[in-house]
């Protein structure tokens, strides 16, 4: 079993409300983060805590499936995600706040925990799990204030 904790945090040139708007539209995931291929709220609704959204990711070449409910959801503040499976659970969300002049501050915080299952493409997932989340953020920070999100 491999686990990794992560903090990152980036400074994006748009309101919250704008950066809240775009990362709680689930359906937005593939326009950001590497590796979705699918993503969005497979329960009805507007997003809202309890609800269940679906990813798959690629990952060493191989589609991973993975169903989440959003813990929490505190509207242009907070955002929250848990999932557990066979392969691996996680936990973790984003905390927003203002950062001078229609600016929002975006603080990442998570845990996985691989299991048994992935052998080493578990560590290999753990070990990059910074590197991703960094990587994530700075295309959502370029794709928001160039305006295509």
């Amino acid at each position: 079993m491999a686990e990794a904790s992560v903090s990152v945090e980036i400074r994006i040139a748009r309101p919250i409300s704008e950066v809240f708007a775009v990362m709680s539209d689930y359906g937005n995931a593939v326009r950001w983060q590497d590796g979705v291929t699918q993503s969005g709220q497979i329960s009805p609704g507007e997003p809202r805590q309890g609800a269940q959204i679906q990813y798959t990711r690629k990952i060493g070449g191989r589609d991973f499936d993975t169903k989440a409910t959003i813990a929490r959801l505190d509207t242009d503040s907070a955002i929250r995600i848990e999932s557990s499976g066979k392969l691996y659970t996680y936990s973790g969300g984003y905390d927003f706040a203002p950062d001078g002049d229609d600016a929002t501050r975006v603080t990442y915080r998570g845990t996985i925990k691989t299991g048994r299952l992935l052998g080493p493409i578990g560590k290999k997932l753990a070990g990059g799990f910074e590197s991703q989340m960094k990587g994530d953020l700075a295309r959502l920070k370029v794709k928001m204030e160039s305006g295509e999100l």
